[in-house]
C-alpha cells in the first residue's frame, strides 16, 4: 500500500540508497579490502569499526535531538505546529555528509599504500555514518509525521526497502576477482558487472557519490515542494 504514498516512498528510497553506500559498503567493504590491502587480523579489522560507532553517535544527536528543537523553533515561531516538510531541511545536511564519506572512503583507500595503513579512510566512514544516521532518523521521522496513524506500518515498510536494496547492493559491487590488488583504474576484467572490477575505487566512488545526489538528494527536493500537497 504504501508504495502508492510518495510521501512515504520518498523518503523510504532516499534514505535506502544514502544506506546502501554510507553503511553497507563499508561495513561489507572493509574485511575484504581492508584485509587484502594492509594485512590486518580479525581484532584489527574489528577495530575499524569505531568509525562508524563514532560517526552514528554524532548523527543522531543531530537527526534526532537538533532535530525536534528545529521543529519546535518553528512551533514557537508560527504558534502551531510546522507541516512535517521543516523537518526534511536536515536531511541535506546527511546527504551531503553521506556523499563526502563515500568518496573519502574510497578514494583514500586507494591512495594508501599496500601495508601502510593510515586513518583518512576511516574518516570517510565516520562522516558517511554520520550522514546516514541524520537521514535516518529524519526521513523516518518525517513518514511518521505524514500518517501518525500508521506509524508502525509505516516504519515497517522504510525497513524492508531499506533491507531489500542493502541486501542487493554487495551482488553488484564487490570485487568478484582476486582484491589483493586494490585498483583504481578500470582495466580489471570482471566476470560479470561488478562496481569495484570495472569502475576502481575512484570511479566507484563517483558513482555512489552520483546515485545519492540523484535518487536521494533531489527526490527530497521534489518531496518537501509537493509534500503537503500529496498527503493531502
Amino acid at each position: 500500500m504504501f508504495f502508492r504514498y510518495l510521501n512515504v516512498f520518498i523518503p523510504a528510497f532516499a534514505y535506502a540508497m544514502v544506506f546502501l553506500f554510507a553503511s553497507i559498503l563499508p561495513t561489507v567493504e572493509v574485511p575484504q579490502l581492508f584485509g587484502e590491502k594492509f594485512h590486518f587480523n580479525p581484532q584489527q579489522l574489528g577495530l575499524q569499526f569505531l568509525a562508524v560507532l563514532i560517526g552514528s553517535v554524532i548523527g543522531e544527536q543531530i537527526g534526532g535531538v537538533i532535530s525536534d528543537r528545529w521543529m519546535n523553533y518553528k512551533r514557537k515561531k508560527i504558534a502551531t505546529s510546522p507541516e512535517p516538510e521543516w523537518r526534511l531541511w536536515l536531511s541535506y545536511l546527511g546527504f551531503v555528509l553521506a556523499i563526502i564519506g563515500v568518496i573519502v572512503f574510497l578514494v583514500q583507500l586507494g591512495n594508501a599504500k599496500p601495508l601502510h595503513w593510515n586513518i583518512t579512510p576511516l574518516v570517510g566512514m565516520a562522516i558517511g555514518a554520520t550522514g546516514n544516521q541524520i537521514v535516518t532518523t529524519v526521513m523516518v521521522t518525517y513518514a511518521v509525521d505524514c500518517y501518525r496513524e500508521e506509524a508502525a506500518s509505516v516504519g515497517v515498510f522504510i525497513t524492508f526497502v531499506r533491507q531489500i536494496w542493502g541486501f542487493l547492493g554487495p551482488f553488484w559491487y564487490v570485487p568478484t576477482s582476486n582484491p589483493s590488488v586494490i585498483t583504481t583504474s578500470t582495466d580489471r576484467p570482471s566476470r560479470f558487472v561488478a562496481m569495484f572490477d570495472n569502475l576502481g575505487l575512484y570511479g566507484s566512488a563517483g558513482l555512489g557519490a552520483g546515485l545519492i545526489f540523484a535518487f536521494s538528494l533531489v527526490p527530497t527536493i521534489f518531496l518537501q515542494w509537493k509534500g503537503a500537497s500529496w498527503r493531502n
